[in-house]
């Protein structure tokens, strides 16, 4: 299960430029280290920030606290 969701890097960023992002980034906190050290700080903190938005909304959220 990905640790951070694609849609907030592809969302800070325009997704066609998103092409590098693979799920490897995604799984494990090196490789989102790496994906996130290719953001300008700008991006990286829109990323952060989309990222926990979504995972507000996240149902697995709900599930993990009954």
């Amino acid at each position: 299960m990905p640790i951070f969701y694609r849609k907030a890097i592809e969302a800070a960023i325009h997704p066609a430029r998103a092409d590098w992002l693979t799920e490897a980034h995604l799984m494990d906190w090196n490789g989102l280290a790496a994906a996130l050290s290719r953001l300008t700080p700008e991006q990286r903190c829109d990323a952060i920030y989309l990222d926990w938005l979504l995972q507000l909304n996240s149902p697995a959220r709900f599930r993990s606290r009954f």
